[in-house]
């Protein structure tokens, strides 16, 4: 399963430099577009500095990480004159820092890039469920050249995980209200995507048909087989 971890707050990095496209929200707001990008809103900065975002949680029942992906969407006033690096992007998991450098496209053309991280780069380990809830993700302008705008418009991290036994079904009873039957599961996935941002991935569908149908998990009146 890969689940969606949005930008929910500012984090170690306030980013105080890095300037609103409008009002006067907080930064992470600017950054937080969920499922696909929406550039019309971002962040902005002519210098050097770091800032940092306190992300979502996994969802109930998540073990076995595997991987954490962070995303970061930019563009730049200018051409590639920058290096063609002047954005560093990844996370900050337990105080330490682990970022690389990416391509930026100028001249207002937005790119999507990211950062893979198959181990806890705070040690080197594998991944645990109460580090990844505590992640920050992390982004870094540069400036190395002045007067010229680098822009944050949109930034999350994608985690590869499984579920416990009857995840699926705790999955479904957080998301639905209504009567649910196995042949119903296009829309549980659906609608998983839509409230957590949880993506079932194809070899995960046989584990959830039993897992419901076989009630590996606390019963819920409203699902029907």
């Amino acid at each position: 399963m890969i689940t969606r971890l949005d930008p929910n707050g500012i984090g170690n990095y306030a980013g105080t430099s890095w300037s609103r496209s409008s009002g006067s929200a907080s930064r992470e707001t600017y950054v937080d577009d969920g499922a696909s990008a929406n550039d019309s809103d971002y962040l902005f900065i002519d210098g050097a500095q770091k800032i940092s975002f306190t992300l979502t949680d996994l969802p109930g029942g998540a073990v076995n990480v595997s991987q954490v992906e962070a995303f970061f969407r930019n563009t730049r006033d200018g051409p590639t004159a920058a290096g063609p690096y002047d954005f560093k992007g990844g996370v900050r998991s337990n105080g330490t820092d682990s970022n690389s450098n990416l391509v930026v496209s100028g001249l207002g053309t937005h790119t999507t890039r990211s950062v893979l991280f198959g181990t806890d780069p705070s040690g080197g380990g594998s991944w645990t469920v109460a580090r990844v809830n505590s992640l920050e993700v992390l982004g870094e302008s540069l400036g190395l050249v002045a007067g010229e705008n680098l822009y944050l418009s949109w930034v999350k991290c994608d985690v590869t995980h499984g579920l416990a036994a009857g995840g699926f079904a705790f999955l479904v009873g957080s998301l639905l209200g209504a009567a649910l039957g196995l042949q119903e599961m296009a829309r549980l996935a659906k609608a998983a995507y839509a409230r957590t941002g949880s993506l079932i991935t194809p070899d995960e569908y046989r584990t959830a048909f039993e897992a419901i149908k076989y009630n590996r998990a606390p019963k819920f009146t409203f699902l029907e087989f």
